[in-house]
């Protein structure tokens, strides 16, 4: 519940306890008080008398049993006396005689648990209850203080090991004539016998118990229930917690171990070095308060039949006399507060009080009324502006809540006004800047400006109901309104204003790109993948005879045909074949020079030799966008070299001409090779720059984040230690990702040496490796022996090492993990190596993004990586000059083929 509902649920109550019908009650109620408190000081002086009554009746009762068991002792220990001069208890050998006479005693003594000799070694020598075997009694308290004292001795409540019984035992020591014991004759008195006997004389209440307890808190004797209850341990039980606290005569009321609430006393009657034992005797407060509590009942119900009818008068009086006019006036009071304005009285507008207040009233609604309906057509105006304005206009509340929300903003956002009202503005903002949204908002709140430029020199941008993220331009201002905060946001979808700058900007750049591009001095013509012509040097149309408005867009092969009066031509052959090759492989094409005669515009053909490169021009996912045809034009050196030998003067010029070109072509081949040497050092100088100058920054995030989480996790809360982890997270992977880059960039630098390697023993190194890595995976391998290729060693084994660890990777999830190494041929003959898995595979749809650099075909947190592995095992097979390609059935493995030619 919020601040404000308590606040309303408040005054709502308030209002209740301060109308004038309640404030009547009260004034009966306060009149009656003295009443009420006469009967309540009457009931509990009842509740008190009744309470010491039960208290002194069960305190004598405690004296009684105290006292009985006192005497009892005293006239045991008279017996003690005697049986210590029998002849049968002074003669050892006259065990069985001593037997019966001790029985004998037990039947006319039925509060005696038992009664026997004791030798002074502690042995039993006769008792009056049959016993087996030989009893040790040397370890009792009253037998050791017997023998101690040579006097009348009294021991601890225990438990026979003869009777098996709770039995207060005294001794007694049979001297000869020099002093010294003989024997020691006991009593083991039954206290439970006692107790029951008292309970035969005196009648217990129902409910009421009688008991006798030992500091140890055991029961030795208890009425009801004695066999329940007698010899059970409670020390922690309250009521004996209080017994012992007290260690005196007294009483008290507490809860017993059974659960029932009653009045206790209890009184100490019996005591050793090591035991003391207390009568207690228990009276439920129920019984006791019984009569007390009738009394009270009968007291109440008068009362209450007294106030019902003074209230019912009162009430009723008060409903003619006084409700009527002032609910009158609440209920119009109540509509206007709802907004009901036209709400009047329907009082008389007299002389008397009511009167005058239900007139003013009602001249006061009249004039609300007059005003409301100025006001509801400004809001409607101001409804209509707002709701037909350009921009979306969102107003928050100060916890950042949706209040407002115009049509334009429906539109922009395509949530429904009833899908965001009351909503938190995070629902409009792209999740990974919500948070640093509402910071902002709180850090404007504070400022003293009233409006600002949301952004502050970077995009914002809103998210759509369909979760798409759009840029846009907002202001934000606010007001103060009832006194709270409302910010208000005028927000402009600017996405097709950025589509239609980034298409101008693009047909710029192209327009220049063309330009640029049509006036190189090259013979360039460019190609879609399907052989259509796209762009074209205006050189490239001057050499063959051509217009670019005449071309663009044909096939080339359509353009360009054979001579169709040269049976011999193979130009179209020959070029399709280049192209073809490099569709297939990715891979420029040099092709030797060629006869390929030129149309001319009459529709004859020109004789013409060319001298033509086909490049690829690859996207980011490594597919072929556009091939560039470069060619030069050669004819007349291929003339003149078909010409036979003269001498002349003109042969010299134009062989001094040709060697010109030549060694004019040959300087911008030297040039072109100097800047491609400046452009590798300067790679090199990048790579050292990142491999050392990136790095150390790197380590220093990661180093300092993990120093925070260790050095102040008790001040960081578990947002800010989420943050540090993720910190270091993305500098480790960023130190992969530089690694992977590093090795990309070496793999198509270094320089090969090419020699016999042999990939078996390659491959079965690598997984050894993989395996010692890992040595809880069990991973079935198998590696076909003896394969062998021409290669360079190095970049070789860093090729199994990604297209096998890769396998290893993505077989990680698979219960009986399977790796495969081997070679087959192929129709033409070539030998074609693959690793082969039964791990996670991959969708073919996907297989064009196999070898792209940093392309991924599953997430980061199934499988770790960066995706450069394939990319990088791509490039050494190609400057091998061969072939890679992957086939894969999701959940069911992946196979990677690659050839090494030569």
């Amino acid at each position: 519940m919020t601040y404000q509902e308590l606040g309303k649920q408040s005054n709502k109550w308030i209002h209740r306890i301060t109308s004038l019908r309640i404030r009547l009650l009260l004034l009966i109620f306060l009149t009656l008080l003295p009443v009420y408190g006469f009967i309540v000081y009457f009931v509990v002086e009842a509740r008190q008398q009744a309470a010491d009554n039960a208290l002194r009746d069960a305190l004598s009762l405690t004296r009684l049993v105290a006292s009985e068991q006192k005497n009892l002792i005293e006239f045991s220990r008279q017996q003690l006396l005697n049986l210590a001069q029998f002849p049968v208890v002074r003669r050892p050998e006259w065990v069985t005689l001593c037997n019966r006479t001790f029985a004998d005693v037990l039947k006319h003594n039925p509060l005696y648990a038992n009664l026997g000799v004791i030798n002074p070694d502690g042995t039993l020598r006769c008792s009056a209850l049959p016993f087996a075997g030989q009893i040790n009694l040397s370890d009792q308290d009253y037998f050791r203080e017997a023998m101690r004292t040579r006097a009348f001795a009294l021991g601890s409540y225990q438990i026979g090991r003869v009777t098996g019984k709770v039995s207060i035992n005294l001794a007694y020591p049979v001297l000869d004539a020099f002093g010294k014991p003989q024997a020691v004759v006991f009593i083991a008195l039954d206290p439970g016998m006692l107790a029951n006997k008292l309970i035969e004389t005196i009648s217990l209440s129902p409910g009421a118990t009688l008991a006798t307890v030992n500091n140890h808190g055991i029961i030795l004797a208890r009425q009801p229930d004695p066999e329940k209850w007698l010899g059970k341990s409670l020390p922690d039980a309250p009521l004996t917690q209080a017994i012992l606290a007290r260690k005196q005569e007294a009483t008290l009321q507490v809860t017993g171990i059974d659960g029932v609430e009653r009045l206790y006393v209890f009184k100490p009657f019996y005591s050793t070095a090591a035991e003391q034992v207390y009568v207690r005797a228990g009276i439920p407060t129920n019984t006791v308060y019984a009569g007390a509590n009738t009394l009270l009942f009968r007291a109440t119900l008068l009362i209450v039949l007294v106030t019902a009818a003074v209230i019912a008068l009162a009430w009723l009086g008060g409903r003619t006399l006084i409700l009527r006019p002032v609910r009158a006036l609440m209920e119009a009071t109540r509509r206007l507060g709802q907004g009901d304005l036209g709400a009047r009285t329907n009082l008389p507008h007299t002389s008397d009080e009511f009167g005058r207040l239900a007139h003013s009233l009602d001249d006061m609604a009249g004039a609300l009324q007059a005003r409301q309906s100025e006001v509801a057509r400004a809001e409607a105006r101001f409804t209509n502006i707002v709701n037909l304005a350009a921009d979306a206009i969102i107003s928050v509340d100060e916890n950042q809540r949706i209040i407002a929300y115009n049509r334009t903003a429906e539109q922009v956002f395509g949530y429904a006004p009833s899908d965001v009202l009351g909503q938190p503005l995070d629902l409009l903002l792209p999740a990974g800047v919500a948070a640093i949204h509402r910071k902002h908002i709180l850090a404007f709140g504070r400022e003293p400006e009233l409006t600002r430029v949301m952004g502050g020199g970077r995009e914002v941008a809103g998210r759509r109901a369909d979760g798409s993220v759009f840029p846009a331009e907002a202001s934000i201002s606010k007001i103060i309104e009832g006194g709270r905060m409302v910010y208000t946001a005028v927000l402009r979808d600017v996405t097709e204003r950025k589509r239609i700058e980034a298409e101008t900007e693009l047909l710029h750049s192209r327009a220049i790109f063309e330009t640029l591009f049509e006036s190189l001095p090259g013979l360039y013509l460019v190609l879609a993948p399907d052989l259509k012509i796209v762009a074209v040097s205006d050189a490239y149309l001057k050499a063959t005879i051509t217009k670019r408005e005449e071309i663009i867009g044909r096939d080339l092969f359509e353009v360009f045909p054979d001579n169709p009066d040269d049976p011999a031509a193979t130009g179209t052959s020959n070029l399709r074949a280049s192209l073809d090759r490099v569709r297939r492989t990715s891979a420029a094409d040099t092709m030797a020079i060629q006869k390929y005669d030129i149309r001319r515009p009459d529709g004859t053909f020109e004789e013409r030799y060319w001298s033509p490169i086909n490049s690829p021009v690859l996207g980011a996912d490594r597919r072929i966008e556009y091939i560039i045809h470069r060619v030069e034009d050669v004819t007349g050196f291929v003339r003149q070299k078909s010409r036979p030998a003269d001498n002349t003067a003109e042969m010299r010029i134009r062989i001094e001409q040709m060697e010109a070109e030549i060694f004019q072509s040959s300087q911008q081949v030297q040039a072109t090779n100097q800047l491609l040497n400046a452009a590798n050092q300067e790679l090199e100088a990048f790579s050292y720059s990142v491999s050392h100058d990136l790095r150390a920054p790197l380590r220093s995030i990661d180093g300092f984040s993990q120093a925070l989480l260790e050095d102040y996790a008790d001040q960081l809360d578990d947002q800010g230690k989420d943050y540090l982890n993720r910190v270091r997270t993305a500098t480790q992977r960023m130190g992969l990702l530089i690694d992977d880059m590093l090795t990309l960039s070496r793999v198509t630098r270094a320089e090969m040496k090419r020699e016999i390697i042999d990939l078996s023993a390659l491959a079965a190194g690598v997984l050894g490796e993989l395996q010692k890595n890992e040595p809880t995976r069990k991973v079935d391998w198998c590696i076909e022996p003896d394969l062998t290729a021409k290669g360079d060693a190095q970049l070789l084994r860093v090729a199994l090492v990604n297209l096998l660890g890769n396998a290893w990777k993505f077989t990680g999830k698979m219960a009986n993990a399977r790796v495969e190494f081997g070679a087959l041929r192929d129709s033409g003959g070539r030998m074609e190596f693959f690793v082969r898995d039964n791990g996670a595979g991959f969708d073919m749809a996907y297989a064009g993004k196999l070898f792209g650099a940093f392309q991924r075909l599953h997430l980061v947190s199934e499988f770790p990586g960066t995706g450069v592995g394939l990319a990088t095992v791509q490039r050494i097979v190609h400057r091998h000059g061969g072939q890679v390609r992957g086939t894969g059935v999701p959940g069911q493995g992946a196979t990677f083929y690659f050839t090494l030619p030569g």
